[in-house]
C-alpha cells in the first residue's frame, strides 16, 4: 500500500529535517538545507583568518559523483583540494578474461577484477567454454579469480572474454582541505558539492603538480629530529629522509602536502637498536646493552604536513619496534627536536622501555600551530552514510555525558608506554565503556563534537600503538620467497612464482597469513613460518590481549581525522585478529592456515569483535592499497565458512568443491570424527578440489548429510568445556550451551557489515530467525531473550529445529518465566552493558524479517516500548536522573526506497510512503534533532 502523509508543523529548514516513520529516522532534504555539512566553531575569541582546515568525510552512496568541493557559508574557497581514499562500488568496471575453467562451477581468471562476493557480473565474449557467457552471481576467490555460481563448463577455454560488474563509482571517503576565515567566537557551515576536478586548479595532473616536491619541502625552515640514546646516541632527521628521497605522499595538492618519510625497503637505512646482554628481564631497569647492527629493531618514521602559505609545519614522530624477524625489547633515553637546526627540544623522556610489537607517536608543530576549533561532524548525516551505526537521534546527549567521559581521562596516562583509558588486561570480566560496536567515549563525541572529548578520542587512538600486537613483515631473500597476496588461489603465496606480480611484496606490510600460512600472532615460535623473537621478551608491559574483550581501535579517529597513523592501527589490529587462531587445518578451532577464518575457539564474542575490526579495516583502507584486498579476502573466507556452517546454498559466499553435486556442495570424502570429515583438510594444494572455506564451515556440523540441520541459525557448536549446568538448563535437557548476549554481538556486527556495504543478506535472514523466535514466536518465551546462557544442542547433539523444540531445552521452571527477574531489572538499568540493551540493539538489524508468525515489526514494537522493557529507550544510567548511555542506542535503518515521493510545501512536507509488510502507515514528527551539538 502507498499513502500520502502530510506533516503540518513548520520545519526548521537551515538544517536537515527529520521525521520518525514508525520506528526509524528518515532524512528529508529540504531545498535550502545542507545535509552533508559540518560546522566549524572558533574557540579563542580572537578570530582565525585564513586558517587551514582538513576535513575527513564519508559521503552517502551516490551523492558525490566525482570529487567533493567545499563551500563555506555557500561560497567556494579560492583554493581547495579533495584527496580521494575510497569510492562506493556503484559504478561499472570491466576486466579482460584470461581463462575460464572447464568445470562446475566455472572459475574465471580476470586479473585485478575488483569484484566482491555477491556481485552480479556479466560475462561476454568467452570462446571455447561458451557456457561462461551470461550474467552470474559470483564468489570472489582472489584478486584475480572468481567463480560463477551455478555454472558448469562446456569446453576448453580458447580465448577472449570480458567481465563487467560493480566498480568504483561515487565518492565514499575523501580528505578535503581548504582555508577559512573564522570570526571571533563565530561559526561557519561547510558543505560539499560535486565537482569534476579534484582541486581548485583543475585536472588531476595539475592538482598533483601543485603539491610541494622534495626541493620545495626542504626549502622551508623547519626540522624534525629523533635522538635515541643507549650508551651511544642515534640521531635521525626527517630532512635527511626527504633529501635522500625516502618519502611518499598521503595528501597532495595546492592546499596541503602530507608525506610519510621512512625507508621501508629491505635496506632499512635509518633503523638502529641494541641487544640486551645482562639482567634482561622485567622493565630492563638494570640491564646492560650493546649496539645491535644485525637486527636494528627500531624503525623511525616522520609524517610531515605543509599547508601552502602557512608559517608552520606539522611534525609527527613515530618509532616502531615491530619488524617480525627482529623482535626484541629496547630501553633508551629519548629527545625529540624541531627547528631547522634541530635545536628546539620538544619532548624528552628517560628510561623508555620500548617493548617489542609496539610503537609510539608524538605530534608537534614547527612554527605557528593553528588555534583550536570545534568541529561538529553532523551525526545525522554520518549515520545516513552507514559509516557509523544508526544511533537514536532523539536521545539527548550533552554536558552530563561529556563530563562522565572526561572524568576518568588524564592526558598524562596517554604518554609513551601509557594505557590511557584502555583496560590492559583484556579478559577482565564484566562490561566496560570500550567494548562494543564503538567505544562509548567515541559515541558521545559523535553526538556532541566536544573538543575536549576529541582529545580523549585522539589520545586513546594513539595509545593503540602501545599494545603489543603489531607485526610488520621483514623477511628478506628467496629461502623462502614471500609475496603478500595469494593471487593464484592455491592456498599460499610462499615460494609461489605465480604470485610474483609487480608490487606484491610482503616486506614492509602487515604480516600476511598467505605469505606465512603456518604463522600465528599468538604463538610466534612454532610452525614452519615461525618468527621467534631474537631475544626473550618481557611481559612487564602489563598487557594481555584477547578477542573476546577487544575494543575497536583507530576507526573513528581515522574516519574523522584522515590521519595515516590511525589507518595503520586499524590494519595492524585486523591482521593480528586474522592470524591469532591456530593455523591448523583439521578442527573447528583452526583458522585453516592461509584462509584466516576467525574460529569459534575465540568464543562467540571474540568472533564478533574480530570480524567487526576486520570489516571496518576493509571499509577504511584506501582502494589502491593491497592491504584492502588482503583484509577483504580474509573477511570473505570467514563469511564463506559462516554460510557453509548454516548450509546456505547459493548465498553470497557459495564456494563448493569442483564438480560437486548441486545439492551437496561439500561431499564427505574418507575418514571422519564425530560425524565430521577431516581428511580433506590436512594439506595445502588441494584448494577447491578437497577444501574451500565454505566447505570448512559446512563440515563443522554434527551430520554433514542432513539438510536443514540448523534452521534457527545457531552460530556454532560452542566449546564442550562450557558447563551445561546453569540456571537456564542442565545436562538433563541440553548438551551444549552458549550465551545469547554474545549472539547479539555477532548479530550486530553482521548487521554493521551490511551497512558498510558487504553482502550479508543471506546471513542476516538466517541469523534473524533465533532472536525473532525467542522474542515473538508463540511457541517460545520472550523473557528468555536475555539470560546468561542459551542451550544450543539437544541431548542427541543436534540443534533444535523449531522454537518449541528449543524451549524444551530449558529447565521446566525457566520455560514459564512470566516477567523480568531482579537480575533482569538490574541489567535494564545498565544501558551500556545490560543484556536486554544488547538484544534490542542487535534486533534493529533484522528489520523487515519474519520467521513464521514472529515478525520483526511486532517483536521490535514490543521490545521498544518502555512499559514492556523499562529503560530500553530512555537509556538512563541506573534508571534515574538525566545521565544517559548511548553505546547501544540504535534504531532500525529505514530503506530509502520506501519513500516514494518527497514534496516540500510552504509549511509542510508531503511524503509518499510505502509501509512495510502491509502495515498501516503511522508517523510522528520530531523537529528537534539536528547536527547542531547541544554543547557550545
Amino acid at each position: 500500500m502507498s499513502e500520502r502523509v502530510k506533516i503540518m508543523r513548520p520545519l526548521r529548514m537551515a538544517i536537515p529535517a527529520w521525521v520518525w516513520l514508525g520506528f526509524v529516522a528518515v532524512r528529508t532534504l529540504p531545498g535550502d538545507s545542507l545535509p552533508n555539512a559540518v560546522k566549524l566553531y572558533e574557540l579563542t575569541g580572537a578570530g582565525q583568518p585564513a586558517r587551514p582546515v582538513t576535513i575527513s568525510r564519508v559521503f552517502a552512496r551516490g551523492e558525490i559523483a566525482h570529487y567533493a568541493k567545499p563551500r563555506v557559508n555557500g561560497q567556494v574557497p579560492s583554493a581547495w583540494q579533495c584527496d580521494v581514499k575510497t569510492r562506493w562500488r556503484d559504478g561499472r568496471a570491466s576486466c579482460q578474461i584470461t581463462n575460464a575453467s572447464n568445470e562446475a562451477p566455472i572459475v574465471i581468471e580476470c586479473p585485478n577484477h575488483g569484484f566482491q562476493s555477491g556481485d552480479v557480473v556479466k560475462i561476454t565474449g568467452v570462446q571455447g567454454n561458451t557456457a561462461a557467457n551470461g550474467t552470474w552471481k559470483i564468489t570472489r576467490l582472489t584478486p584475480n579469480k572468481f567463480l560463477l555460481q551455478g555454472s558448469a563448463g562446456n569446453g576448453t577455454y580458447t580465448g577472449g572474454g570480458v567481465a563487467t560488474g560493480p566498480g568504483p563509482g561515487s565518492l565514499r571517503h575523501a580528505i578535503i582541505s581548504f582555508k577559512v576565515d573564522l570570526p571571533p567566537n563565530g561559526q561557519v557551515t561547510v558543505d560539499f558539492v560535486d565537482d569534476p576536478n579534484p582541486c581548485s586548479l583543475g585536472s588531476a595532473e595539475t592538482c598533483l603538480a601543485a603539491a610541494l616536491d622534495q626541493s620545495a619541502m626542504l626549502a622551508q625552515s623547519w626540522g624534525a629530529v629523533m635522538e635515541v640514546t643507549q650508551g651511544v646516541t642515534k640521531q635521525v632527521s626527517a630532512r635527511t629522509m626527504l633529501g635522500q628521497g625516502h618519502f611518499r605522499y598521503w595528501l597532495r595538492g595546492p592546499v596541503v602536502t602530507t608525506v610519510i618519510a621512512e625507508d621501508r625497503s629491505p635496506e632499512r637505512v635509518y633503523d638502529f637498536g641494541w641487544r640486551c646482554t645482562a639482567n634482561c628481564s622485567g622493565d630492563y631497569s638494570t640491564a646492560t646493552w650493546t649496539e645491535d647492527t644485525e637486527h636494528r629493531s627500531l624503525h623511525p618514521i616522520f609524517v610531515l604536513t605543509f599547508y601552502a602559505g602557512w608559517p608552520g609545519v606539522r611534525l609527527e614522530y613515530i618509532l616502531e619496534n615491530v619488524w617480525v624477524t627482529h623482535l626484541q625489547d629496547q630501553r633508551y633515553n629519548l629527545a625529540l627536536r624541531s627547528g631547522s637546526n634541530g635545536n628546539q627540544l620538544r619532548y624528552s623522556k628517560t628510561d623508555v622501555t620500548h617493548y617489542a610489537r609496539t610503537r609510539w607517536r608524538k605530534v608537534f608543530w614547527d612554527g605557528e600551530e593553528p588555534q583550536p576549533i570545534r568541529i561538529d561532524h553532523n551525526l545525522p548525516y554520518l549515520t545516513a552514510t552507514g559509516a557509523v551505526p544508526n544511533y537514536d537521534l532523539q536521545l539527548t546527549v550533552d554536558a552530563d555525558e561529556i563530563q562522565r567521559e572526561l572524568s576518568n581521562y588524564s592526558p598524562a596516562a596517554c604518554d609513551i608506554s601509557g594505557s590511557c583509558n584502555w583496560t590492559k588486561y583484556f579478559p577482565t570480566s564484566g562490561g566496560r565503556a570500550e567494548i562494543g560496536l564503538v567505544p562509548r567515549w567515541e559515541v558521545v563525541y559523535l553526538y556532541t563534537g566536544d573538543p575536549n572529548l576529541w582529545r580523549k578520542v585522539w589520545d586513546n587512538a594513539n595509545v593503540s600503538g602501545h599494545i603489543p600486537i603489531h607485526y610488520r613483515e621483514s623477511h628478506v631473500g628467496t629461502s623462502p620467497t614471500r609475496y603478500f597476496l595469494d593471487l593464484d588461489g592455491d592456498g599460499t603465496s610462499k615460494n609461489d612464482p605465480d604470485d610474483a606480480r609487480e608490487g606484491n611484496t610482503a616486506f614492509g606490510r602487515i604480516v600476511s597469513v598467505e605469505a606465512r600460512p603456518a604463522w600465528s600472532s599468538g604463538n610466534l615460535s612454532s610452525g614452519a613460518d615461525a618468527t621467534p623473537p631474537v631475544a626473550t621478551l618481557s611481559s612487564s608491559h602489563g598487557w594481555t590481549v584477547d578477542l573476546a574483550h577487544q575494543p575497536l581501535f583507530g576507526y573513528i579517529a581515522y574516519l574523522l581525522s584522515g590521519e595515516w597513523y590511525f589507518l595503520e592501527e586499524l590494519q595492524f589490529w585486523s591482521a593480528f585478529n586474522i592470524a591469532l587462531s591456530d593455523p591448523c587445518l583439521d578442527y573447528s578451532f583452526c583458522r585453516h592456515g592461509s584462509y584466516g577464518i576467525v574460529s569459534q575457539v575465540q568464543q562467540t564474542r571474540g568472533v564478533a569483535w574480530a570480524t567487526r575490526t576486520i570489516s571496518h579495516g576493509v571499509f577504511a583502507s584506501p582502494d589502491d592499497q593491497l592491504e584492502k584486498q588482503y583484509l577483504l579476502g580474509k573477511l570473505e573466507a570467514t563469511l564463506q565458512a559462516w554460510e557453509g556452517r548454516q548450509q546456505i546454498l547459493r548465498g553470497d559466499y557459495y564456494n563448493p568443491l569442483v564438480n560437486a553435486p548441486p545439492d551437496n556442495p561439500c561431499p564427505v570424502t574418507t575418514g571422519s570424527y564425530e560425524g565430521r570429515s577431516y581428511s580433506a583438510y590436512n594439506h595445502y594444494g588441494a584448494e577447491r578440489r578437497e577444501v574451500t572455506p565454505y566447505c570448512f564451515g559446512w563440515r563443522r556440523i554434527t551430520d554433514p548429510n542432513k539438510r536443514g540441520f540448523n534452521p534457527l541459525g545457531f552460530l556454532n557448536d560452542n566449546d564442550a568445556y562450557v558447563s551445561v549446568e546453569t540456571a537456564e538448563t542442565s545436562s538433563s535437557y541440553a548438551s551444549r550451551v552458549d550465551s545469547p548476549w554474545q549472539y547479539s554481538f555477532v548479530h550486530a556486527v553482521v548487521g554493521r557489515m551490511g551497512e558498510l556495504g558487504f553482502a550479508v543478506d543471506a546471513l542476516i535472514r538466517r541469523f534473524g530467525r533465533l532472536p525473532l523466535s525467542v522474542g515473538g514466536h508463540p511457541d517460545h518465551n520472550r523473557y528468555l531473550c536475555c539470560t546468561y546462557r542459551i542451550p544450543v544442542w539437544d541431548l542427541q547433539q543436534e540443534h533444535p529445529k523449531t522454537p518449541r523444540q528449543h524451549l524444551q531445552l530449558y529447565r521446566p521452571e525457566v520455560r514459564v518465566k512470566a516477567g523480568w527477574s531482579s537480575g533482569d531489572q538490574s541489567a535494564l538499568c545498565d544501558p551500556s552493558d545490560g543484556y536486554p540493551h544488547y538484544f534490542v540493539g542487535a534486533l534493529t538489524f533484522f528489520k523487515g524479517l519474519a520467521y513464521g508468525p514472529a515478525r520483526f515489526e511486532d517483536v521490535y514494537s514490543w521490545f521498544s516500548q518502555q512499559n514492556n522493557v523499562p529503560n530500553i529507550q530512555s537509556k538512563l544510567v541506573g534508571c534515574q536522573g538525566s545521565l544517559v548511555d548511548p553505546k547501544w542506542a540504535l534504531r532500525p535503518r529505514y530503506a530509502p526506497s520506501r519513500i516514494t515521493s518527497v514534496t516540500a510545501g510552504t509549511n509542510a512536507v508531503i511524503l509518499g510512503y510505502t509501509a512495510s509488510s502491509g502495515a498501516a502507515c503511522t508517523i510522528t514528527l520530531d523537529d528537534s534533532p539536528s547536527f547542531d551539538s547541544p554543547v557550545a
